[in-house]
């Protein structure tokens, strides 16, 4: 391939992908030689990358993974502490960064499936992909965990129910989305709406079988509210009161050790 001329579209495919997409990846959508590559980077001065296309850094895995802000120090100790993603640091140039080797962040996104939404993933970002990210993409596609562009139909609905006092929970679902980014729409276009009616009053036998079920299962608390017909308030309540916590991942293993003993 040496002395083919570069094409306007694939030096601004460069341009995007440098940075985010491995170096291998990179290669094999332009169908270029690493050499041709790293020579039109070196022209266009885009800067250093990680030569080692088997790993990227963490803030390169960020933006592959669909975020379009920059990644915060917050989002990046999430990932290391509570999440456990594999990294190691490494010299680059005169500094240091924390980098992920990419066949080690596949096996820990396919444990981690329910915190990522494959469906802001462009297809091979990471070059080429495991089995079961094909399908589950598809899923995510289709799942309220995405985080989806309001078109004008969308907010047409919004407004109906919310006129019609659905509950957030309820408007939520109708719309495949999450409450949280429904209540978010609905303050950012100044829509109003009676509180929220949930159900009150002591717990059934029936509801606390339902609600370890939903723990157990790794439902998000979007979901149980759902499923309970409960307000987030009076579940965490209870959480509390049954576990001393109210975070979610922390009970489902207090839950699998009690049913282990």
């Amino acid at each position: 391939m040496a002395g083919r001329k570069w094409t306007k579209e694939e030096e601004m495919y460069l341009e995007e992908k440098w940075g985010t997409v491995s170096l291998g990846t990179i290669c094999k959508k332009l169908n270029r030689t690493e050499t041709a590559v790293k020579n039109r980077v070196f022209q266009k001065q885009l800067g250093p990358f990680l030569l080692n296309g088997s790993y990227i850094t963490i803030a390169q895995l960020w933006f592959a993974m669909g975020h379009r802000q920059k990644m915060s120090s917050q989002s990046k100790r999430f990932l290391i502490e509570k999440r456990k993603l594999p990294h190691k640091k490494q010299k680059i140039g005169n500094s240091f960064a924390y980098v992920v080797e990419i066949d080690e962040f596949w096996k820990w996104a396919k444990e981690n499936k329910k915190y990522i939404d494959f469906s802001r993933m462009e297809e091979n970002i990471l070059g080429e992909e495991p089995d079961w990210v094909k399908e589950q993409r598809k899923k995510d596609h289709n799942s309220p965990k995405g985080c989806k562009k309001w078109s004008e139909q969308d907010i047409e609905k919004l407004k109906f129910y919310m006129k019609r006092n659905y509950s957030y929970p309820e408007i939520a679902s109708l719309l495949n989305r999450t409450i949280l980014a429904t209540k978010r729409k609905a303050n950012c276009l100044g829509l109003k709406k009676e509180k929220d009616v949930y159900k009150i009053g002591e717990w059934t036998k029936e509801e606390e079988e339902c609600l370890i079920s939903c723990i157990r299962q790794g439902d998000t608390y979007e979901t149980i509210i759902k499923d309970l017909n409960r307000s987030m308030a009076s579940i965490r309540r209870r959480l509390l009161k049954q576990y001393g916590t109210s975070v979610l991942e922390q009970i489902e293993k207090i839950i699998e050790s009690e049913k282990t003993i």
